[in-house]
Protein backbone atom coordinates (compact mmCIF):
# COMPACT_ATOMS: atom_id res chain seq x y z
CA UNK A 1 0.00 0.00 0.00
CA UNK A 2 1.26 3.54 -0.83
CA UNK A 3 0.74 4.81 2.87
CA UNK A 4 2.80 1.72 4.18
CA UNK A 5 5.55 2.14 2.02
CA UNK A 6 6.00 5.92 2.99
CA UNK A 7 5.65 4.69 6.51
CA UNK A 8 8.32 2.22 6.41
CA UNK A 9 10.70 5.17 4.08
CA UNK A 10 9.95 7.66 7.13
CA UNK A 11 11.01 5.18 9.49
CA UNK A 12 14.53 4.23 7.51
CA UNK A 13 14.73 8.40 7.31
CA UNK A 14 14.71 8.70 11.25
CA UNK A 15 16.77 5.72 11.70
CA UNK A 16 19.40 6.67 9.23
CA UNK A 17 19.40 10.26 10.98
CA UNK A 18 19.86 8.72 14.55
CA UNK A 19 23.02 6.55 13.75
CA UNK A 20 24.67 9.74 11.61
CA UNK A 21 24.26 11.87 14.69
CA UNK A 22 25.51 8.93 16.98
CA UNK A 23 28.18 8.44 14.75
CA UNK A 24 29.24 12.07 14.53
CA UNK A 25 29.37 12.35 18.56
CA UNK A 26 31.07 9.16 18.82
CA UNK A 27 33.54 10.87 16.26
CA UNK A 28 34.02 13.80 18.13
CA UNK A 29 34.47 12.00 21.95
CA UNK A 30 37.72 9.41 19.64
CA UNK A 31 39.07 12.71 19.02
CA UNK A 32 39.46 14.41 22.57
CA UNK A 33 41.00 17.19 21.28
CA UNK A 34 41.29 20.59 22.59
CA UNK A 35 42.32 23.71 20.49
CA UNK A 36 45.51 25.79 21.48
CA UNK A 37 44.54 28.71 23.22
CA UNK A 38 45.36 31.98 21.30
CA UNK A 39 48.79 34.00 21.34
CA UNK A 40 47.07 37.49 22.99
CA UNK A 41 47.70 40.60 22.63
CA UNK A 42 51.59 40.96 23.93
CA UNK A 43 51.90 42.85 27.07
CA UNK A 44 55.43 42.50 27.79
CA UNK A 45 58.81 41.21 25.79
CA UNK A 46 62.47 39.88 26.32
CA UNK A 47 65.40 39.48 24.02
CA UNK A 48 67.48 37.50 25.65
CA UNK A 49 70.78 38.64 27.00
CA UNK A 50 73.78 36.30 25.70
CA UNK A 51 71.46 34.11 23.16
CA UNK A 52 70.28 35.97 19.21
CA UNK A 53 67.61 33.82 18.91
CA UNK A 54 65.91 33.43 21.61
CA UNK A 55 63.03 35.75 22.48
CA UNK A 56 60.07 36.10 24.95
CA UNK A 57 56.83 37.60 25.05
CA UNK A 58 53.97 38.08 27.33
CA UNK A 59 50.45 38.39 26.35
CA UNK A 60 47.61 38.72 27.97
CA UNK A 61 46.50 34.64 27.77
CA UNK A 62 49.93 33.02 27.88
CA UNK A 63 53.80 33.15 27.50
CA UNK A 64 55.76 32.45 24.52
CA UNK A 65 59.20 31.72 23.95
CA UNK A 66 61.40 32.12 20.20
CA UNK A 67 64.50 30.05 19.66
CA UNK A 68 64.75 30.84 16.03
CA UNK A 69 64.69 34.53 16.05
CA UNK A 70 60.67 35.08 16.07
CA UNK A 71 59.84 32.74 13.45
CA UNK A 72 58.40 30.09 15.79
CA UNK A 73 56.65 30.52 19.15
CA UNK A 74 56.27 27.62 21.49
CA UNK A 75 54.05 28.11 24.75
CA UNK A 76 55.65 28.29 27.69
CA UNK A 77 52.85 29.20 30.12
CA UNK A 78 48.99 29.12 29.04
CA UNK A 79 45.71 30.86 30.53
CA UNK A 80 47.72 33.37 32.30
CA UNK A 81 48.01 36.91 31.34
CA UNK A 82 51.88 37.89 32.08
CA UNK A 83 52.80 41.51 32.24
CA UNK A 84 56.43 41.42 33.43
CA UNK A 85 59.77 39.45 32.10
CA UNK A 86 63.31 40.07 33.22
CA UNK A 87 66.24 38.21 32.92
CA UNK A 88 68.03 38.07 36.33
CA UNK A 89 69.64 35.89 38.89
CA UNK A 90 67.23 33.54 40.66
CA UNK A 91 67.91 31.98 44.41
CA UNK A 92 70.47 29.92 43.77
CA UNK A 93 72.55 33.16 42.03
CA UNK A 94 72.59 31.14 38.98
CA UNK A 95 70.68 33.91 36.16
CA UNK A 96 66.93 32.67 34.82
CA UNK A 97 64.11 33.50 33.28
CA UNK A 98 61.82 35.95 35.99
CA UNK A 99 57.65 36.18 34.66
CA UNK A 100 54.83 38.11 36.50
CA UNK A 101 51.43 38.76 35.77
CA UNK A 102 47.87 38.30 37.58
CA UNK A 103 48.08 36.87 40.70
CA UNK A 104 51.94 35.15 39.82
CA UNK A 105 55.53 35.69 39.81
CA UNK A 106 57.62 32.53 38.46
CA UNK A 107 61.37 31.88 38.36
CA UNK A 108 62.78 29.55 35.58
CA UNK A 109 66.29 28.33 35.73
CA UNK A 110 66.58 26.92 32.71
CA UNK A 111 64.88 29.19 30.36
CA UNK A 112 60.76 28.36 30.88
CA UNK A 113 60.69 24.78 30.58
CA UNK A 114 60.37 24.28 34.22
CA UNK A 115 59.17 27.30 37.00
CA UNK A 116 59.16 27.73 40.79
CA UNK A 117 56.43 29.96 42.43
CA UNK A 118 58.02 32.72 43.97
CA UNK A 119 56.37 35.41 46.58
CA UNK A 120 56.79 38.87 47.10
CA UNK A 121 56.19 41.88 49.28
CA UNK A 122 54.92 44.29 46.14
CA UNK A 123 51.42 42.40 45.94
CA UNK A 124 50.17 39.47 44.26
CA UNK A 125 49.58 41.22 40.78
CA UNK A 126 53.43 42.11 39.43
CA UNK A 127 53.44 44.89 36.65
CA UNK A 128 56.97 45.11 36.10
CA UNK A 129 60.35 43.51 37.08
CA UNK A 130 64.12 44.12 36.47
CA UNK A 131 66.80 42.56 37.47
CA UNK A 132 71.29 42.79 37.65
CA UNK A 133 73.96 40.76 38.57
CA UNK A 134 74.32 40.05 42.20
CA UNK A 135 70.94 38.72 42.74
CA UNK A 136 69.34 41.97 42.89
CA UNK A 137 65.66 42.21 41.87
CA UNK A 138 62.83 44.67 41.99
CA UNK A 139 59.05 43.93 41.63
CA UNK A 140 56.44 46.69 40.72
CA UNK A 141 52.56 45.42 41.95
CA UNK A 142 49.77 46.30 39.95
CA UNK A 143 48.94 49.36 42.75
CA UNK A 144 52.21 50.68 42.14
CA UNK A 145 54.66 49.31 45.18
CA UNK A 146 57.65 48.44 44.93
CA UNK A 147 59.88 45.84 46.76
CA UNK A 148 63.50 44.82 46.00
CA UNK A 149 65.27 41.79 46.93
CA UNK A 150 69.27 41.53 47.21
CA UNK A 151 68.60 37.51 46.69
CA UNK A 152 67.50 36.10 44.04
CA UNK A 153 63.65 36.41 45.56
CA UNK A 154 64.29 34.41 48.87
CA UNK A 155 63.58 37.69 50.72
CA UNK A 156 61.86 41.00 49.60
CA UNK A 157 61.76 44.59 51.39
CA UNK A 158 59.27 47.51 50.73
CA UNK A 159 60.97 50.49 48.71
CA UNK A 160 59.79 53.77 49.30
CA UNK A 161 57.81 55.40 46.16
CA UNK A 162 59.65 58.87 44.71
CA UNK A 163 57.84 61.09 47.03
CA UNK A 164 55.30 63.90 45.62
CA UNK A 165 53.22 67.19 46.08
CA UNK A 166 50.48 65.23 47.36
CA UNK A 167 51.87 62.18 49.02
CA UNK A 168 54.16 59.20 47.29
CA UNK A 169 54.22 58.76 43.85
CA UNK A 170 52.76 55.74 41.85
CA UNK A 171 55.49 53.85 40.28
CA UNK A 172 54.47 52.52 36.70
CA UNK A 173 57.07 50.80 35.57
CA UNK A 174 60.76 49.99 36.77
CA UNK A 175 64.36 49.65 35.90
CA UNK A 176 67.74 48.00 36.36
CA UNK A 177 70.69 48.44 34.43
CA UNK A 178 73.28 45.76 34.58
CA UNK A 179 76.01 47.93 34.24
CA UNK A 180 74.91 49.93 37.54
CA UNK A 181 72.89 47.36 39.70
CA UNK A 182 73.35 50.27 42.49
CA UNK A 183 70.64 52.69 40.35
CA UNK A 184 67.31 51.67 40.46
CA UNK A 185 64.94 53.85 38.03
CA UNK A 186 61.41 54.04 38.43
CA UNK A 187 58.83 55.67 35.99
CA UNK A 188 55.84 57.22 37.94
CA UNK A 189 52.05 57.44 36.42
CA UNK A 190 53.03 60.98 35.04
CA UNK A 191 55.66 59.67 32.78
CA UNK A 192 58.98 61.05 34.54
CA UNK A 193 61.56 59.07 35.86
CA UNK A 194 62.97 58.68 39.45
CA UNK A 195 66.17 57.38 40.65
CA UNK A 196 67.92 56.28 44.03
CA UNK A 197 70.91 54.74 45.19
CA UNK A 198 70.04 53.79 48.22
CA UNK A 199 66.68 51.99 48.58
CA UNK A 200 64.46 54.47 48.10
CA UNK A 201 65.67 56.48 51.05
CA UNK A 202 66.49 59.70 48.86
CA UNK A 203 64.80 60.13 45.05
CA UNK A 204 66.18 62.39 42.78
CA UNK A 205 64.31 62.98 38.79
CA UNK A 206 66.88 60.77 36.34
CA UNK A 207 67.97 61.78 32.96
CA UNK A 208 67.10 64.83 30.43
CA UNK A 209 63.45 65.69 29.88
CA UNK A 210 62.07 64.09 26.46
CA UNK A 211 59.63 65.73 24.77
CA UNK A 212 56.98 63.17 25.95
CA UNK A 213 56.60 61.20 28.81
CA UNK A 214 58.23 57.77 29.27
CA UNK A 215 56.30 54.90 29.15
CA UNK A 216 59.07 52.23 28.88
CA UNK A 217 62.80 51.98 29.40
CA UNK A 218 65.25 49.04 29.09
CA UNK A 219 69.04 48.88 29.64
CA UNK A 220 71.00 48.19 26.97
CA UNK A 221 74.39 47.24 26.33
CA UNK A 222 77.10 46.58 28.94
CA UNK A 223 78.15 49.85 28.94
CA UNK A 224 75.30 51.69 30.68
CA UNK A 225 73.05 52.63 27.59
CA UNK A 226 69.73 52.84 27.70
CA UNK A 227 66.74 52.67 25.73
CA UNK A 228 63.72 54.28 26.15
CA UNK A 229 59.90 54.92 24.55
CA UNK A 230 57.26 57.66 25.36
CA UNK A 231 54.51 57.76 24.77
CA UNK A 232 53.48 59.13 21.29
CA UNK A 233 55.44 56.00 20.24
CA UNK A 234 58.81 57.59 19.89
CA UNK A 235 61.92 55.85 21.03
CA UNK A 236 65.53 57.58 22.30
CA UNK A 237 68.51 56.26 22.82
CA UNK A 238 71.29 57.35 25.88
CA UNK A 239 74.61 55.96 26.35
CA UNK A 240 75.31 58.43 29.22
CA UNK A 241 72.56 57.75 32.04
CA UNK A 242 69.97 60.00 30.42
CA UNK A 243 71.83 63.19 30.29
CA UNK A 244 71.79 63.25 26.45
CA UNK A 245 68.70 61.60 24.35
CA UNK A 246 69.28 60.73 20.46
CA UNK A 247 66.28 59.84 18.48
CA UNK A 248 65.44 56.17 17.19
CA UNK A 249 63.44 55.34 14.19
CA UNK A 250 60.50 53.16 14.81
CA UNK A 251 59.93 51.08 12.76
CA UNK A 252 57.22 51.57 9.52
CA UNK A 253 53.68 51.21 10.53
CA UNK A 254 54.00 50.33 14.27
CA UNK A 255 52.05 52.07 16.99
CA UNK A 256 52.62 53.63 20.47
CA UNK A 257 55.03 51.08 22.01
CA UNK A 258 53.85 49.17 25.77
CA UNK A 259 56.99 46.96 26.73
CA UNK A 260 60.92 47.30 24.83
CA UNK A 261 63.46 45.43 25.61
CA UNK A 262 67.59 45.06 24.28
CA UNK A 263 69.22 41.88 24.24
CA UNK A 264 72.05 39.83 21.80
CA UNK A 265 68.97 39.90 19.34
CA UNK A 266 68.53 43.47 18.98
CA UNK A 267 65.75 46.03 20.06
CA UNK A 268 62.50 44.21 20.65
CA UNK A 269 58.85 46.41 20.64
CA UNK A 270 55.84 45.37 21.47
CA UNK A 271 53.05 48.60 20.72
CA UNK A 272 49.64 49.15 21.57
CA UNK A 273 48.38 47.20 17.95
CA UNK A 274 49.24 43.97 19.45
CA UNK A 275 52.33 43.55 17.26
CA UNK A 276 56.16 42.84 17.88
CA UNK A 277 59.38 44.48 16.16
CA UNK A 278 62.80 43.35 16.16
CA UNK A 279 65.83 45.74 14.72
CA UNK A 280 68.62 43.54 14.39
CA UNK A 281 71.69 45.63 14.07
CA UNK A 282 72.34 46.26 10.63
CA UNK A 283 69.27 45.08 9.29
CA UNK A 284 66.40 47.40 10.16
CA UNK A 285 63.02 46.67 11.95
CA UNK A 286 61.34 43.31 10.50
CA UNK A 287 57.64 42.60 12.36
CA UNK A 288 57.25 39.31 13.94
CA UNK A 289 54.00 37.60 14.12
CA UNK A 290 52.97 35.47 17.35
CA UNK A 291 50.10 33.88 14.99
CA UNK A 292 53.21 31.43 13.67
CA UNK A 293 53.50 29.57 17.22
CA UNK A 294 53.88 26.26 17.71
CA UNK A 295 50.59 24.46 17.57
CA UNK A 296 48.78 21.27 17.09
CA UNK A 297 49.59 21.24 13.40
CA UNK A 298 52.00 19.95 11.68
CA UNK A 299 53.35 23.34 10.27
CA UNK A 300 53.89 24.86 13.70
CA UNK A 301 55.79 22.15 15.57
CA UNK A 302 58.59 22.84 16.90
CA UNK A 303 61.97 21.78 15.39
CA UNK A 304 63.81 20.20 18.20
CA UNK A 305 63.08 16.64 18.00
CA UNK A 306 63.38 16.03 22.12
CA UNK A 307 60.64 19.10 22.42
CA UNK A 308 58.27 17.32 19.85
CA UNK A 309 58.65 13.76 21.95
CA UNK A 310 57.91 16.16 25.00
CA UNK A 311 54.83 17.54 23.61
CA UNK A 312 53.70 13.78 22.46
CA UNK A 313 53.85 12.07 25.88
CA UNK A 314 52.51 15.12 27.55
CA UNK A 315 49.68 14.58 25.77
CA UNK A 316 48.99 11.40 26.93
CA UNK A 317 49.32 11.92 30.55
CA UNK A 318 45.99 13.36 32.64
CA UNK A 319 47.07 16.91 34.62
CA UNK A 320 46.46 15.27 38.31
CA UNK A 321 44.48 18.74 39.71
CA UNK A 322 43.30 19.97 36.05
CA UNK A 323 39.87 19.36 34.77
CA UNK A 324 39.81 18.50 31.17
CA UNK A 325 43.44 18.90 30.73
CA UNK A 326 46.40 17.42 29.66
CA UNK A 327 49.78 17.62 31.21
CA UNK A 328 50.79 19.06 27.57
CA UNK A 329 48.09 21.60 28.00
CA UNK A 330 48.14 22.56 31.84
CA UNK A 331 50.55 25.83 32.96
CA UNK A 332 49.77 24.56 36.99
CA UNK A 333 53.11 23.81 38.32
CA UNK A 334 52.58 20.15 39.13
CA UNK A 335 52.15 20.00 35.09
CA UNK A 336 55.67 21.82 34.74
CA UNK A 337 57.31 19.31 36.58
CA UNK A 338 55.77 16.65 35.19
CA UNK A 339 56.90 18.18 31.61
CA UNK A 340 60.66 18.79 33.17
CA UNK A 341 60.77 14.99 34.23
CA UNK A 342 59.29 13.58 30.95
CA UNK A 343 61.87 15.98 28.93
CA UNK A 344 64.93 14.19 31.41
CA UNK A 345 63.86 10.97 31.03
CA UNK A 346 63.29 11.14 27.51
CA UNK A 347 67.24 12.66 27.21
CA UNK A 348 68.57 9.55 28.91
CA UNK A 349 67.14 7.25 25.97
CA UNK A 350 63.85 5.68 27.55
CA UNK A 351 61.37 5.34 24.63
CA UNK A 352 57.52 6.71 24.52
CA UNK A 353 55.98 3.94 25.80
CA UNK A 354 58.89 3.55 28.52
CA UNK A 355 57.84 7.20 30.12
CA UNK A 356 54.48 6.35 30.02
CA UNK A 357 55.12 3.36 32.01
CA UNK A 358 56.84 5.22 34.49
CA UNK A 359 54.15 7.56 34.93
CA UNK A 360 51.31 4.68 35.19
CA UNK A 361 53.38 2.81 37.50
CA UNK A 362 53.45 6.18 39.67
CA UNK A 363 50.05 7.52 39.53
CA UNK A 364 47.75 4.25 38.30
CA UNK A 365 46.21 3.88 34.86
CA UNK A 366 43.85 7.31 36.12
CA UNK A 367 46.87 9.21 35.06
CA UNK A 368 46.15 8.21 31.01
CA UNK A 369 44.59 10.57 28.96
CA UNK A 370 42.92 7.91 27.41
CA UNK A 371 42.02 5.06 29.50
CA UNK A 372 43.47 1.27 28.43
CA UNK A 373 41.31 -0.76 26.32
CA UNK A 374 41.09 -4.02 28.92
CA UNK A 375 39.83 -4.57 32.32
CA UNK A 376 37.33 -2.68 33.79
CA UNK A 377 38.74 0.69 31.69
CA UNK A 378 37.02 -1.46 28.57
CA UNK A 379 33.55 0.02 29.66
CA UNK A 380 34.93 3.73 29.07
CA UNK A 381 35.66 2.84 25.79
CA UNK A 382 32.49 0.63 24.86
CA UNK A 383 29.75 3.13 27.32
CA UNK A 384 30.00 5.86 24.98
CA UNK A 385 29.21 4.30 21.60
CA UNK A 386 26.54 1.81 23.20
CA UNK A 387 24.62 4.58 24.91
CA UNK A 388 24.81 6.27 21.42
CA UNK A 389 23.50 3.22 19.35
CA UNK A 390 20.67 2.88 22.71
CA UNK A 391 19.80 6.17 21.79
CA UNK A 392 19.18 6.08 18.05
CA UNK A 393 17.03 2.92 18.48
CA UNK A 394 15.18 4.58 20.85
CA UNK A 395 14.41 7.73 19.02
CA UNK A 396 13.66 5.22 16.06
CA UNK A 397 10.78 3.76 18.10
CA UNK A 398 9.37 6.55 18.89
CA UNK A 399 8.85 8.38 16.16
CA UNK A 400 7.62 5.35 14.86
CA UNK A 401 5.13 5.41 17.15
CA UNK A 402 4.04 8.64 17.09
CA UNK A 403 3.74 8.28 12.83
CA UNK A 404 1.62 5.24 13.53
CA UNK A 405 -0.81 6.80 15.80
CA UNK A 406 -0.46 10.07 13.38
CA UNK A 407 -1.86 7.96 10.52
CA UNK A 408 -4.51 6.06 12.28
CA UNK A 409 -6.49 3.21 11.00
CA UNK A 410 -5.91 2.56 7.41
CA UNK A 411 -8.44 2.77 4.76
CA UNK A 412 -10.58 -0.11 3.71
CA UNK A 413 -10.33 -1.37 0.06
CA UNK A 414 -13.26 -0.66 -2.17
CA UNK A 415 -14.19 -4.22 -2.14
CA UNK A 416 -14.26 -4.60 1.53
CA UNK A 417 -16.49 -1.13 1.79
CA UNK A 418 -18.93 -2.52 -0.94
CA UNK A 419 -19.55 -5.28 1.42
CA UNK A 420 -19.62 -3.93 4.50
CA UNK A 421 -22.78 -1.65 3.16
CA UNK A 422 -24.27 -4.34 2.19
CA UNK A 423 -23.75 -6.14 5.37
CA UNK A 424 -25.48 -3.18 7.04
CA UNK A 425 -28.51 -2.32 4.93
CA UNK A 426 -29.55 -6.30 5.06
CA UNK A 427 -28.99 -5.90 8.92
CA UNK A 428 -30.86 -2.85 8.78
CA UNK A 429 -33.75 -4.06 6.66
CA UNK A 430 -33.99 -7.46 8.38
CA UNK A 431 -34.51 -5.04 12.22
CA UNK A 432 -37.03 -3.13 10.67
CA UNK A 433 -39.64 -6.05 9.17
CA UNK A 434 -39.11 -7.77 12.49
CA UNK A 435 -40.16 -4.14 14.19
CA UNK A 436 -42.92 -4.12 11.88
CA UNK A 437 -43.95 -7.52 12.47
CA UNK A 438 -44.26 -7.06 16.19
CA UNK A 439 -46.16 -4.07 15.81
CA UNK A 440 -49.43 -5.92 13.69
CA UNK A 441 -49.45 -8.91 16.24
Amino acid sequence: MAWQGRARRRRWFVAGAGLAVGLALWAGLAARGTPAPEAGVPLAVLAHPGLAEVLYAGTDQTLLRSTDGGGRWTPLLVGVRVTALAWAPGPDGEPGLWAGGHGFLYFSPDGGDAWLPVTTLAGPDVAGLAGAAGGLLAALSGDGRLAVSEDGGTSWRVVAPPPGDEGPRAAAAVALHPARPATLVVIDSQGVAWATHDAGRAWRPWGAPLPAPLRALAPEGAAGGWLAATGTGRLFRTRDAGDAWEPVEPAAGSGEPVAVSAGAAGTLVADLRGRLWLHRPGSGWAGLSLAARTGRGEAGRPRDPVEVRVLAISGRLRCPICAGLSVAESDTFIAVQMRRLVRELVETGRSEEEVVAYFVDRYGPEILWDPPKRGIHLWAWLAPPAALVAGSLALVYAVSSRVRRAAGDPPLPEADRDRVARALREFGSGETGRSGSGEAG
